[in-house]
């Protein structure tokens, strides 16, 4: 990444604008006129790298945070604290959610994001829940291309 994609990132988290700021970190790098990297173009006209470490560097998505949501019981509050969220903050996001367990669950989630900025990949989000021996069919999900 470069200094001016660098600048544009942090001035778009500072406005809270987290979504845009993620695709700008996603962009490949270019050196010159050759891409570092294979590219592939998807259908929307994206450029991105053709390898494995392609999922393993991007950010989780809010729709993939929304599925977990959906797929996180009640020992929300354990993941929230093992994922590095304190228990002020976890205190606060039930009181802003009182009786809706999934945006509670999705709040703490994207909290997570937000404080692990470009370590808030899939592939280390996997890692945290697997330590914590979450069901594999409720987590691999986010391992796959695409999602």
């Amino acid at each position: 990444m470069n200094d001016a994609q660098e600048i544009v990132m942090k001035a778009l988290r500072k406005i809270d604008k987290d979504d845009l700021a993620d695709m700008l970190a996603n962009i490949p790098k270019a050196s010159g006129v050759e891409r570092l990297q294979s590219t592939q173009t998807t259908a929307s006209g994206v450029e991105r790298p053709q390898s494995t470490q392609a999922t393993d560097s991007k950010i989780v998505t809010e729709k993939q945070l929304m599925q977990l949501a959906n797929k996180i019981g009640k020992a929300w509050r354990r993941i929230g604290i093992s994922l590095g969220i304190s228990g002020h903050k976890l205190e606060q996001i039930e009181e802003n959610h009182p009786r809706d367990h999934v945006d509670r669950v999705y709040e703490m989630l994207y909290l997570w994001r937000k404080q692990q900025r470009r370590n808030a990949t899939a592939a280390h989000l996997h890692a945290k829940l697997a330590e914590l021996d979450l069901e594999d069919d409720d987590i691999d999900f986010l391992l796959e291309e695409g999602v």
